[in-house]
């Protein structure tokens, strides 16, 4: 048998491997085989310290998936920016172990302090701060140093689609002043992209349900303004009325109403300035006023007007203001008396073949407090007919340009004075997007 190790290299060995830990305490030389060990255990050590690294970076793999996770599971059951927020302030400060901490958002210039922990400076000062910062910043790493806030090391910043908008955190060293490994700032930067993605996500959720519970009141307010326009039109002796009213939005500032009383009949029609709910408001209140002022005894047309003025002053501050025309027909003569306060001119469509624009009276009602001006007076016979309307039919766009009065009196005589045929001369019959309120009322007499 042969004889691999004489004695002497035997206790070599033996005290080698008791001392393997702290082999460099022996003296060299080394037979060959013993450096080839050397190196192998080295090589082994190094492996060791590879597999420990690597466990680290799998540590923090796992716990930025399971952080995310937890952030994707909150955002399933709240919609709430503050609970995310907290959710994200733990996740980092417990799993890097830092105790100074401030998370912020950015929009276009605005900064706001979402969470901040370990940190004393009042909270303008930091926004000022943070600004400079991130002024022009995309997505970034940037170093910090007490100059800029004490003990505060890295700023994270990710910005959104639009790069005016973000997301950032300001931390310190971790606990016992050690470093944070790029491994954990990668962490770092998942999670606030995360909260970026998820803030968005809240952003359009409570914009949806804001445009949801909009279209719910503007639908409400609707109904209410139907209820509010005469729900048919009147069956008057000797004259035949039609009424066409549509709204570029849910609801309009168009009016018309139609009244009565033991002498004479009454028709009204005006557009207040602008669209949409405001608008709407200010028409209603018109609308009330002069139902209310009428039933009130008050039968002087520039009376009429006068007061309206004042209603709508005390409302819109002349802010808003409201072109009316208000008809007063006597049930049995032939004389119409009528007001027209800076509205399109009704038109007068005489058996002869002459049409009369119907101007007098004064301008626009709820911006001055001064009314001038006198009621006008025409006489109709059989045959003749009214056109009445607001600027929604005026400057309905037909090849590209405005009708106009013009274009008015000829589509009304080309429909056979039909109101409804008129409107389907102009559309073609098409169901079209308004770009104002439209509103028309005929008296054929």
């Amino acid at each position: 048998m042969e004889i691999l190790f004489t004695e002497k290299e035997v206790k070599i060995i033996e005290k080698l491997l008791k001392k393997i830990r702290n082999r460099e305490k022996i003296k060299p030389p080394f037979p060959k085989y013993l450096k080839e060990l050397f190196d192998i255990l080295d090589e082994n050590d190094r492996l060791k310290l590879k597999v420990e690294e690597l466990n680290k970076k799998l540590l923090i793999k796992k716990m930025e998936i399971d952080s995310i996770f937890d952030l994707t599971s909150a955002s399933y059951w709240s919609f709430d920016k503050k609970v995310l927020v907290t959710l994200v302030r733990n996740l980092i400060m417990g799993q890097l172990g830092v105790n100074k901490l401030i998370i912020f958002s950015k929009n276009k210039k605005l900064i706001e302090i979402l969470e901040k922990r370990g940190v004393y400076l009042k909270e303008e000062k930091i926004k000022e701060l943070i600004s400079q910062k991130v002024k022009d910043c995309k997505n970034n790493i940037l170093p910090i140093d007490d100059s800029f806030l004490p003990n505060f090391t890295k700023l994270y910043f990710i910005s959104s689609k639009e790069n005016q908008n973000g997301i950032g955190v300001l931390i310190g060293n971790k606990i016992g002043g050690i470093e944070i490994t790029p491994e954990e700032e990668d962490f770092v930067q998942t999670i606030l992209m995360q909260l970026n993605i998820m803030l968005d996500n809240i952003e359009l959720y409570h914009s949806h349900l804001e445009k949801v519970r909009i279209r719910k009141e503007l639908s409400i307010a609707k109904k209410i303004q139907d209820r509010m326009l005469p729900y048919k039109n009147p069956e008057w002796e000797g004259i035949k009325v039609e009424a066409l009213t549509l709204t570029s939005y849910e609801v309009g500032g168009d009016l018309y109403d139609f009244l009565e009383d033991k002498k004479n009949y009454y028709v009204t029609i005006g557009d207040v300035s602008g669209k949409g709910i405001s608008a709407a408001l200010i028409m209603a209140s018109a609308q009330a006023s002069v139902r209310s002022l009428l039933k009130g005894g008050r039968k002087d047309l520039k009376s009429i007007i006068k007061r309206l003025n004042k209603v709508l002053l005390s409302i819109t501050r002349s802010e808003m203001y409201l072109t009316f025309i208000i008809f007063k027909i006597d049930k049995k003569g032939e004389f119409i008396e009528y007001f027209n306060a800076g509205h399109l001119p009704a038109l007068l469509f005489k058996k002869d073949g002459r049409i009369l624009e119907l101007n007098e009276g004064s301008y626009f009602l709820g911006m001055f407090e001064k009314i001038d001006g006198k009621n006008g007076k025409i006489r109709v016979e059989k045959n003749d007919k009214i056109l009445l309307f607001t600027d929604g039919l005026s400057e309905f766009e037909k090849d590209s340009k405005e009708i106009g009065v013009k274009g008015i009196k000829e589509y009304f005589k080309k429909s056979d004075y039909d109101i409804k045929k008129m409107y389907e001369l102009l559309t073609g019959g098409q169901k079209i997007k308004l770009k104002d309120d439209l509103t028309i009322i005929s008296l054929n007499f």
